[in-house]
């Protein structure tokens, strides 16, 4: 009985020590930009983001929001943007096309088809 009880309990362990790193697969950290003239930035911290949009005339756009990623069931990925009620974060808001990966030595993520490199 003591070595069946034993057993059981290291399977709830292991599994627990599994679930618990599938679920930080899918988080991102750091800062990835978008290099134009007025360009946008994400920065990524555990569940949080951050975007940044750069004014060419005006102050930088800062407004904080939330974020997930999801594997669909073709393997493919997508990221669900929620930021404050901002009409300047609405047209980057709402669940996106996904890709991470890297070029070389520098990752990049695509938000929608655009590509924004790890800085």
């Amino acid at each position: 009985m003591k070595k069946t009880l034993s057993a059981i309990l290291a399977c709830v362990i292991i599994l627990g020590c599994v679930f618990s790193l599938v679920s930080c697969g899918n988080t991102l950290s750091g800062t990835y930009e978008l290099d134009l003239i007025g360009g946008v930035s994400f920065e990524f911290s555990g569940k949080n983001v951050v975007l940044t949009i750069d004014g060419i005339f005006t102050d930088d756009t800062v407004i904080e929001g939330t974020y997930s990623i999801e594997e669909k069931d073709d393997g493919s990925l997508t990221i669900t943007l929620d930021f404050d009620k901002n009409k300047d974060a609405s047209k980057y808001e709402g669940t996106l096309p996904f890709v991470k990966g890297t070029e070389g030595d520098t990752d990049y993520i695509k938000i929608a088809g655009i590509k924004y490199v790890k800085k």
